[in-house]
Parts: structure tokens; C-alpha cells; sequence
């Protein structure tokens, strides 16, 4: 009897093991309808080719010493 028990509830945790579901999101297309997410990569943008001049002078003035 226990052998039973035993086999259904492996048989039942082996039905419900195969019971996952996936799901793929768009992230592209809900950061694009928040208007403030295109501003804030506008921001970062703009911030990332000051940070990337600085960055090429300071190297500049290194190749100079």
C-alpha cells in the first residue's frame, strides 16, 4: 500500500513539475511609452560624451608627460 502512495505522488509531482510557463516581455516597448525614460537617455547621452571628453583630455595631457 505504501508503494502505491508513494508511486502516485511521484506520478503527481512529475505532472506538476511539467506545468511551468514562460512568458516573453517587451521591454523596449514599455520603457518607450514612459516619457520620462527617453528624456533620462537623453540625459545620460549628453552626460556620457562630456564624462568621454574629459576622459580623452585628461588622457591627452598623460601622453604629454
Amino acid at each position: 500500500m505504501k508503494k502505491v502512495i508513494v508511486a502516485f505522488l511521484f506520478a503527481l509531482l512529475a505532472i506538476n513539475s511539467q506545468a511551468q510557463k514562460f512568458a516573453f516581455v517587451d521591454t523596449d516597448y514599455i520603457l518607450k511609452s514612459i516619457p520620462t525614460y527617453e528624456s533620462a537617455q537623453d540625459q545620460l547621452g549628453i552626460m556620457s560624451k562630456d564624462w568621454q571628453s574629459e576622459i580623452e583630455t585628461k588622457h591627452a595631457n598623460v601622453e604629454k608627460l
